[in-house]
């Protein structure tokens, strides 16, 4: 399997720079290939092509070196190895807030890069597990909000007891094969229209086109 490093190094972007550190990271560590950005800004764009690794060599952490790390790590998040010669110790937390695998204040150092490498990828693997935890945790809180919030119009609508409301909410889900946060809010829109026909009828039409352009709602 190939196995891709893209590096940043702020010090140098000459071709001759360039040679002799992808030959000193190629005879420490096994990849096959070893890429090259020369603005912190383009590791955004290159890493989309394929990268398993990211190596960033700072002279002096900033915090535009913050933003863009935050960026990537929000678009392709994979195992990032910073090294910085000069770094504020407030933005090196920023940068483990961030997601940072490996944070190093010193001068980079081949030989340590096998080792580095290994700790940078287990502990991508292990945030990246407690990161899609905490997404599960989040959605299934939305979706429980939206579920009281919708079987409280069908209780008040068609007068039906909580558990009758959630029985019908569960197979329309089942019937469509939604789960049932998406179904219960379908339900609170079109409930809702419904409640804002009978106050407001003129309203209730400039918000029934609206709804009509996105997908026409359920009639419940």
């Amino acid at each position: 399997m190939a196995t891709t490093m893209l590096i940043y190094d702020d010090s140098s972007h000459t071709r001759q720079h360039q040679e002799r550190l992808s030959a000193e990271v190629k005879n420490t560590l096994d990849v096959t290939r070893v890429c090259f950005v020369s603005a912190a800004e383009e590791l955004i764009v290159a890493s989309e092509q394929g990268v398993e690794i990211l190596l960033m060599l700072l002279a002096k952490l900033e915090v535009a070196h913050i933003k863009v790390i935050r960026a990537l790590q929000e678009s392709r998040p994979c195992p990032l190895i910073v090294f910085a010669g000069d770094a504020d110790p407030r933005l090196i937390k920023q940068l483990i807030d961030c997601g940072v695998s490996v944070v190093i204040h010193g001068v980079f150092d081949a030989a340590r890069l096998p080792t580095l490498c290994a700790i940078a990828n287990a502990r991508f693997v292990a945030h990246r597990k407690l990161y899609d935890e905490l997404q599960e945790a989040r959605s299934r809180l939305a979706d429980r909000k939206l579920l009281d919030r919708a079987k409280g119009l069908l209780m008040a609508h068609r007068k039906l007891s909580e558990p009758e409301a959630y029985a019908l909410l569960r197979k329309q889900a089942m019937d469509k094969g939604l789960r049932l946060g998406v179904v219960a809010q379908q339900v609170i829109d079109t409930l809702e229209l419904l409640e804002l026909a009978v106050a407001e009828p003129k309203a209730f039409e400039h918000r029934k086109v609206s709804h009509l352009a996105n997908g026409k709602p359920a009639n419940y």
